[in-house]
């Protein structure tokens, strides 16, 4: 989209862009405007208005119609004058331009200002001069692009750079490239970029001087100087590096906001400057010139004085790139086509300097003449029709065209008989040429010619050609070509044999004689003839040599005052030389300074681009033509700018915001020095503070503005929503409140007010506070508070006022004021009025009341509900340690420190809800001690007024360490309990089971002694064995049970594992362990408490579940060790569960379980179900 705009643009057509505002996607006509190539930035509907007005006229309307306006404007004077203006105002002459692109322009521009007449259109120029500024950018508007036309530059790069760079020593200079009419610089840069390519590749074969950016120097010139501007910057659109390769990309750009710079190395490396081709002076010894697509742009005239210009600024060998529709004319003898597609030559070493061609038209701001202009015609337009014309009237034989200087310009027919090629040095010299007999009557007749100016003849000239001699007859005609004073020479040619002979004598009939002698005699008149011609040659030769001697004598005598002179000169010069040298070592001096200097403007103008790059500001800088200079990132979007704007005129931009008067205000700026304000608003609704300075410099000069835009959208919203919130605040308060101003007169009032005193707006907005209602306000000590409020910016706090009030009777009003400012200057004072007559009546009765409850024992306090104390009893005082006071004022949470059961907004919403509130509380007394609190809340409300709390405290301190002092003799007594059934399993195993042991081997023994004896005895005795054995192994198992030896010698773990073991043997239960092995041991106390828990719950499966299958599940993390034991069984009874599974009531073991973990601060849950139960027990870990 973009590039084609452009080239519809360069062909003279018009651009429409749709505005971003009706766009639904707005990235293409964006991209088509930042590019500079768009007329018309219009919506669909006035884009199609512009298209009916633009098709009517005649520049699109027909073929017929445009060729015609062409002719018009081709022949009229108005395209003259319309020259001379713009030479005028640019320095540029266009009358030598290509016509038909100049004829586009000009047309194009005359439709978009809905002209259709040429002098209409000059004199609008001269009503709007800026239109001249807009015709001759338009004019200069090129197709360019990067890397255009690929293959010429691998053409650069195979055949010409390995030339220019090989074999190239360091005192050879670095290779010197120009690009005339560079445009924006992408032919520039697309060399440079081919040029650090092949230094790059090629570095290991170049010499060290040259392989660096160094080896290069490029120039680049155009006569725009916006174009050069943007060509310096080298900052281009995505568009524009479309046709750039990814890794050029990476390699030479760097990525910019809205698209891509050249890196500043490469940027380094090329000189712009401004330069007219066709009038300056040019580059000298350049190595290569890129003059591709320039002299399209140029009419015949300038293009043969261009063309030697690039041959003059070449270097011998040097090469010349063109476009690929150009050519050289009739200057390509001397030079060497090296490439046909892509038009690359080389400068002949041996070719003559086309000095001639730079000595022509003056092409420099010329002053308007009075006269006529006279018509201009081309060099060989002159000669050439005149050699036709004369040629034409007489038979066309071998012939040629010579100047003063003998030097042949042109040849017709076939002059190889007379004239030949000399040797050596190739020239077009006559008197080299001619061939040998023919130079001698061949000069003669040319002198004779150039002094009579008329035509000579030569007859019978005998002339050495191929081999032999023939008679010439010459003729030498002088001719004068139209509009110049130099004049020409046709030299004619006819051989003699051809001709028919003038007749000398004539013979008489009959003579044999005479015609034996004819012959002779001819031969004798034709030596006479010579020796005549000989004879003037040598008189004028003689003439020739006497004039020649007198003006050497003359030349003499200057050449000896010149030498004088001279000499003369040479003194001063050498004179000269000192002061240079002196000089010399003056600017070296300066060269340091302004070297320290650039250092130091480029370390300024770095840290301005990062300041400007990282400000959050819009700010935009503009000179004293009103033409953009710089503008920081945040002022693109604001402003619509994008880089192509510097340069423009501030008014020609379309900003976001309500600007149309931008230009007046910084033209006042600049002439009156004054800084503007203003508050502007974009267009998204964003407000902004637009500040113009003027732009001074170090000197104080004003050389411009600077356009600030602070962003205060934040602060004027909020001052709005301030300003609402103010009066939403006023208007919905419960007090009475009042504005007033400086003089104290009422400016606004709240409806609290006009209900509490009942009076209407018209009697208060407007009064003096003092002569409102009754003038209840009229109190001298008031007066005076709210005099200092306006003065000094006091304020007035809780000022009493008691007053037989109008409508309202007797009452106690509580006034606050202070002061605020609305504006700068304008201060205004809030004073509210808040009635108290039954908040004291309400205190005074707590009063009354408090007075029965001082000599009460209890603590008692009264607050409101924010925690402020309104009354502290003598039991307080003797309870917490403060006096009445000391805590009158003050704030329960803050003074006592207060600690609450559970958050405050559950005791706040149950005390609402039900009145009252009770629970224990932690509070701090004034000596640091910490006591535990009994504390019950009552809400007392009153018709009128803020509810209060009555809170009466009991210490329960003391009742509280009772009951931890009993838990611990509970967990000793349990303790000794424990303790005790470790010593009668010990002393069961130590002695009664030895003993048992004992009468077990004396049965034994007995029954070995006994087998004589009767069978029933040994029966007894084995029995009694067989009872012993029970006895010893239920002992055993008892000892076990009541304190197993592995629960301290193994851990909880191994004594599971063995009671698990047990049971299952005793009960055909099968009971799934899950004890993970890494658990470690635990404190006596907590094992000791999960295995009674195992126990215990492992007798009620075997007792009460009928089931056949447990599960036991032991898990430690690192704060808690849970146990977890469930059966599959029939559960607890229907009466012992809640809804939620949960047991209501428990038997003496489950209460023994509850106790023991209590003791160690744990808890037993039991659910149960018709699948089973769960026991969950849990103990902290340390």
């Amino acid at each position: 989209g973009t590039e084609g705009c452009t080239a519809i643009k360069v062909a003279g057509g018009i651009t429409f862009a749709q505005d971003e505002a009706s766009a639904k996607y707005s990235s293409m006509p964006h991209s088509a405007v930042y590019a500079g190539c768009i007329d018309f930035v219009l919506t669909p509907k006035d884009i199609a208005k512009e298209l009916t007005r633009i098709g009517r006229h005649p520049y699109v309307a027909t073929a017929l119609a445009k060729q015609e306006e062409a002719s018009d404007i081709a022949t009229g004077s108005e395209l003259q004058t319309l020259f001379s203006l713009l030479r005028d105002a640019s320095g540029v002459d266009f009358a030598n331009y290509k016509q038909s692109t100049l004829q586009r322009r000009i047309n194009r521009r005359m439709v978009l200002h809905h002209l259709e007449e040429l002098k209409d259109y000059v004199r609008y120029i001269r009503r709007n001069p800026k239109e001249l500024d807009e015709l001759y950018s338009e004019i200069l508007i090129h197709v360019t692009g990067f890397f255009r036309d690929p293959e010429a530059f691998n053409v650069l790069r195979t055949t010409v750079f390995p030339h220019l760079f090989k074999d190239r020593n360091p005192e050879d200079g670095p290779v010197r490239i120009w690009i005339p009419g560079c445009s924006t610089g992408e032919e520039v840069y697309s060399i440079v970029i081919a040029v650090t390519e092949y230094i790059w590749e090629e570095a290991r074969n170049l010499k060290v001087a040259f392989a660096g950016s160094k080896a290069v120097q490029i120039f680049a010139t155009d006569i725009s100087d916006i174009s050069l501007d943007r060509a310096r910057s080298g900052l281009y659109t995505e568009a524009a590096v479309a046709d750039v390769s990814a890794e050029r990309l990476k390699r030479f750009f760097v990525k910019l906001e809205k698209g891509y710079q050249v890196d500043k190395p490469l940027r380094e490396m090329c000189i712009f400057a401004k330069q007219n081709i066709a009038k300056d002076p040019p580059f000298s010894n350049l190595d290569l010139i890129s003059c591709r697509n320039l002299l399209i742009y140029l009419g015949p005239v300038l293009q043969k004085r261009v063309i030697p210009t690039l041959h003059y600024a070449l270097k011998p060998n040097g090469y010349l790139m063109l476009g690929g529709s150009e050519s050289l004319g009739a200057f390509s003898d001397h030079f060497t086509l090296v490439d046909k597609k892509y038009k690359i030559y080389q400068k002949k070493q041996t070719a003559a300097p086309l000095i001639t061609y730079l000595a022509g038209l003056d092409y420099g701001v010329r002053k308007p003449q009075t006269s006529r202009p006279q018509r201009m015609l081309t060099p060989e337009v002159p000669v050439d029709r005149e050699v036709d014309r004369t040629l034409a009237n007489r038979f066309i034989p071998a012939s040629i065209v010579v100047n003063d200087e003998m030097e042949i310009l042109q040849f017709r027919g076939r002059t190889g008989a007379y004239l030949e090629p000399a040797a050596g040095h190739p020239t077009f010299s006559l008197s080299r040429m001619a061939r040998e007999g023919l130079l001698v009557d061949l000069r003669s007749a040319l002198t004779k010619a150039k002094k009579d100016d008329a035509i000579v003849r030569r007859e019978r000239v005998r002339v050495k050609s191929n081999g032999g001699t023939r008679e010439v007859n010459l003729e030498v005609i002088p001719i004068r070509g139209q509009g110049t004073h130099e004049r020409f020479y046709i030299v004619v040619f006819q051989d003699a044999r051809n001709q028919a002979a003038h007749p000398v004598t004539r013979k008489p009939a009959g003579g044999a004689e005479q015609a034996k002698n004819a012959p002779l005699r001819q031969e004798n008149e034709r030596l006479n003839r010579e020796i005549n011609q000989l004879r003037e040659q040598l008189q004028a030769l003689i003439e020739d040599h006497q004039s020649t001697s007198e003006e050497y004598k003359s030349a003499n005598e200057e050449v000896l005052s010149t030498n004088e002179e001279l000499q003369s000169t040479n003194e001063e010069l050498e004179t000269a030389k000192e002061e240079l040298q002196s000089s010399n070592e003056e600017l070296t001096t300066v060269n340091e300074e302004l070297q320290n200097r650039n250092t130091e403007l480029s370390q300024a103008n770095n840290d301005l681009l990062n300041l400007f790059g990282n400000v959050n500001i819009p700010v935009v800088m503009v000179g004293n033509d009103l033409r953009i200079r710089r503008f920081t990132p945040p002022a693109q979007k604001l402003l619509n700018l994008i880089p192509a704007d510097i340069g423009r005129r501030v008014g020609q931009i379309r900003p976001n915001a309500d600007l149309e008067d931008l230009e007046q205000i910084v033209q006042t700026t600049i002439d009156s020095t004054i800084l503007h304000e203003r508050e502007v608003r974009e267009k998204d609704g964003t407000w902004y503070l637009m500040r113009v300075r003027p732009y001074k410099t170090a000197e104080n000069k004003i050389e411009g503005a600077v356009i600030s835009f602070q962003d205060i959208d934040a602060l004027k919203r909020s001052l709005e929503q301030s300003r609402h919130y103010a009066d939403a605040l006023i208007e919905s308060a419960r007090e009475a409140i009042l504005v007033l101003d400086d003089n104290l007169r009422v400016t606004v009032a709240n409806s609290a007010f006009y209900r509490k005193f009942e009076v209407s707006k018209e009697d208060t907005e407007g009064n003096l506070i003092y002569e409102l209602g009754n003038r209840q306000w009229n109190i001298p000590k008031l007066r005076e508070l709210l005099g200092k409020i306006t003065e000094q910016n006091t304020r007035v706090d809780d000022f009493e006022v008691q007053h037989d009030f109008l409508n309202l009777g007797p009452g106690t009003m509580l006034l606050n004021a202070h002061r605020m400012e609305v504006q700068p200057g304008r201060h205004m004072i809030l004073l509210s009025i808040e009635d108290v007559t039954q908040k004291k009546k309400q205190l005074d009765e707590l009063k009354l009341h408090a007075a029965l409850i001082e000599m009460a024992n209890e603590t008692v306090l009264v607050r409101d509900l924010e925690g402020t104390i309104h009354f502290w009893n003598r039991g307080a005082e003797e309870m917490y340690g403060w006096t009445k006071g000391e805590a009158l004022g003050k704030s329960v949470p803050e003074l006592l420190q207060s600690q609450y059961p559970v958050p405050f907004d559950e005791i706040r919403e149950q005390l609402f809800r039900t009145g009252r509130w009770e629970g224990e509380l932690v509070h701090v007394r004034r000596d640091g001690e910490k006591r535990i609190i009994n504390s019950r809340w009552a809400l007392q409300k009153e018709d009128e007024g803020d509810p209060v709390v009555l809170e009466i405290n009991s210490d329960i301190t003391e009742r509280k360490q009772s009951e931890e002092n009993l838990r611990q003799l509970s967990g000793y007594l349990m303790r000794v309990q424990d303790e005790e059934r470790r010593r009668i399993a010990r002393e069961l195993h130590d002695s009664t089971g030895q003993k048992l042991v004992a009468a077990k081997l004396n049965l034994e023994a007995i029954a070995k002694d006994g087998k004589r004896k009767a069978a029933p005895a040994k029966e007894s005795l084995n029995q009694t064995i067989k009872l012993v054995d029970e006895v010893t192994r239920d002992i055993r198992t008892v000892a076990q049970l009541l304190h197993p030896p592995l629960l301290d010698e193994a851990g909880l773990i191994s004594a599971t594992r063995w009671l698990v073991d047990g049971f299952s043997d005793r009960s055909k239960i099968q009971v799934d362990l899950a004890l993970p092995p890494d658990i470690g041991r635990l404190p006596e106390n907590v094992e000791i408490a999960l295995f009674r828990v195992i126990q215990e719950s492992l007798n009620n499966v075997h007792r009460h579940s009928g089931a056949k299958k447990a599960a036991i599940e032991l898990r430690r993390n690192a704060e808690h060790v849970t146990l977890q034991i469930s059966d599959n069984g029939k559960g607890l009874p229907v009466g012992l569960l809640s809804e939620t599974g949960q047991t209501r009531a428990f038997g003496v073991g489950i209460l023994g379980m509850k106790e023991r973990l209590a003791q160690l601060g744990g808890w037993l849950e039991v659910t149960s179900n018709k699948k089973g139960t769960t026991i969950k027990a849990v103990v902290p870990a340390q």
